[in-house]
C-alpha cells in the first residue's frame, strides 16, 4: 500500500514543481539546494522503500565516488568531479519519494500546464520584441545565459524562455509535450481544450526556439508513433498515412514556406539554415572539432575508460562539448554510456511490445522519452541539463511504475 499524502505535503509537492520550472537554471549550485529542500521536507517521516532505479542510481553514485577518489589520487586537485555527483542528489530524493509523486498526478498537470502557456508566451514575447520589451529583458536577465541572450536571441531571433538557452527551452517544452500527451486525460470539453491549448503552446515554443535539434527530434518520435501505430492496424492506417505523406511533399515543394522561413526580418531563418546547409553548418563543423579533440585526449590515457576521464581530465572542454553522448562516455566512462543505451533499448522494446500486444497508447511514453533522450543528446544536453533530468525522472513515476 501506498503512503497517503496529506494536504502539506500536496502543497510543498506544488512548490517543488513551480520551483523545478521557474527557478533560473543558471545559477547551477543554487537552483539544486533551492529543489533539494522541499525534497528533504517531503522525506521526514516518509517511509522509503527500495526500487531497482533507487538501487541503480546507488550503484552508479558509488562507481562515481570510487572513480573519483582514483583519480584524486593519480591527478591531485580534481574538485569539479567530486560536485558533479551533486546533480544527482536531487534524483535521489525523487526516487525515494516515488510513491508519493505518484499519486500527485493532478498538481503536476495543473503546473506542466500552466508552464507550457506561460513559457510560451515569454517566448513570442523574446521573438518578437526582443530587447525593445522590459518583460524580455527582465527574464533575460534573470532566466537567460547572457552569451545565448545576445547572439542566440538577438542575433539569431531564437526563443529563450525561462531556460538558459533555446536548445534548453526545446528540451524542456518537448518533455512537457510528450507528457501531457500521454498522461493527461480527457474528461471533458474543458479538459479537452485544455489539453489542446498545452501542445500547441510547446509545438509553438519549439519552433520560435529554432531548435533544430528539438525539431528533428519531434519528427523522429512522430514518425516512431506512426511506425507503431502502423504494425498495429497496417490496414487501416497505411493509405491515409501514405495519402497525408504524399500531400505533405507535394505541399512543401509548391510552396514559399522555405522561403518565408529564410527570412532574417520576421522569419525562422536560424531554423532554415538545417534544410539549405544540413551538415556544412558552421555550428556542426565545430561540434566535430571538438569531439575529435577530446577523444584525441582520452586515448592519450586509455586506462581510465574502466572509471572514466572526469570532468577536471579535459578542462573547460566538458562545459563545450555539445554531444551528451560523448560527455557521458568520456567523463563518466564507456561503461556507464554503454549501460545507460542497454538500459534504455530494452525498456524501449519491452514497452513498444506492450503497446503492440494491448493497443494501449500510454505504453508507449517510456519508449518516446527514451528516443527523445536518444536524438537530442546527439548535439546538446538532456541527461545534464538538471531541469530536464528531474523532470524526465518525475515523469517516468506516473502510470505503469516505469
Amino acid at each position: 500500500m501506498s503512503e497517503e499524502i496529506s494536504n502539506v505535503q500536496k502543497k510543498i509537492m506544488s512548490i517543488f514543481l513551480l520551483l523545478v520550472f521557474f527557478f533560473p537554471v543558471n545559477y547551477f549550485y543554487l537552483y539544486h539546494i533551492v529543489v533539494i529542500i522541499p525534497l528533504a521536507i517531503l522525506l521526514l517521516g516518509s517511509k522509503i522503500r527500495l526500487s531497482n532505479a533507487l538501487i541503480v542510481l546507488s550503484l552508479f553514485i558509488f562507481y562515481w565516488l570510487i572513480g573519483t577518489s582514483i583519480r584524486f589520487i593519480i591527478q591531485g586537485d580534481n574538485l569539479r568531479d567530486f560536485f558533479e555527483i551533486f546533480r544527482y542528489v536531487p534524483l535521489l530524493f525523487i526516487l525515494m519519494l516515488a510513491p508519493k509523486f505518484r499519486q500527485a498526478g493532478s498538481i503536476s498537470f495543473n503546473v506542466i500546464i500552466f508552464y507550457l502557456i506561460s513559457n510560451f508566451v515569454v517566448s513570442l514575447f523574446q521573438y518578437l520584441f526582443k530587447e525593445s520589451s522590459v518583460l524580455v529583458q527582465i527574464i533575460g536577465y534573470i532566466f537567460n545565459s547572457p552569451v545565448h541572450f545576445q547572439e542566440s536571441l538577438l542575433l539569431n531571433s531564437r526563443a529563450l524562455g525561462f531556460s538558459m538557452g533555446p536548445n534548453s527551452n526545446a528540451v524542456i517544452s518537448l518533455l512537457c509535450v510528450i507528457f501531457i500527451f500521454f498522461r493527461y486525460e480527457v474528461t471533458g470539453f474543458f479538459t479537452r481544450i485544455l489539453k489542446i491549448a498545452a501542445l500547441l503552446c510547446g509545438f509553438f515554443t519549439i519552433l520560435l526556439t529554432q531548435s533544430q535539434t528539438g525539431l528533428v527530434t519531434l519528427g523522429v518520435i512522430i514518425t516512431y508513433i506512426i511506425i507503431m501505430l502502423v504494425i498495429r492496424k497496417p490496414s487501416k492506417l497505411i493509405l491515409p498515412a501514405s495519402i497525408f505523406g504524399l500531400f505533405l511533399v507535394i505541399f512543401l515543394t509548391n510552396s514559399n514556406i522555405l522561403n518565408d522561413l529564410s527570412r532574417k526580418d520576421g522569419g525562422l531563418y536560424y531554423l532554415s539554415t538545417l534544410f539549405e546547409q544540413g551538415t556544412d553548418r558552421g555550428s556542426y563543423q565545430l561540434r566535430v572539432e571538438k569531439r575529435d579533440q577530446m577523444i584525441t585526449r582520452a586515448l592519450n590515457s586509455p586506462l581510465y575508460a574502466a572509471i572514466g576521464w572526469g570532468k577536471d581530465y579535459f578542462g573547460d572542454d566538458t562545459s563545450a562539448t555539445d554531444n551528451e553522448h560523448l560527455y557521458i562516455g568520456l567523463v563518466y566512462g564507456p561503461l556507464i554510456w554503454l549501460l545507460l543505451l542497454v538500459y534504455g533499448f530494452y525498456y524501449g522494446v519491452k514497452y513498444s511490445m506492450f503497446f503492440i500486444k494491448t493497443g494501449d497508447l500510454k505504453t508507449l511514453f517510456t519508449p518516446v522519452l527514451i528516443l527523445s533522450w536518444v536524438v537530442f543528446a546527439l548535439p546538446a544536453s538532456f541527461i545534464t541539463y538538471p531541469e530536464s533530468l528531474i523532470l524526465g525522472a518525475l515523469f517516468l513515476n506516473y502510470g505503469y511504475k516505469q
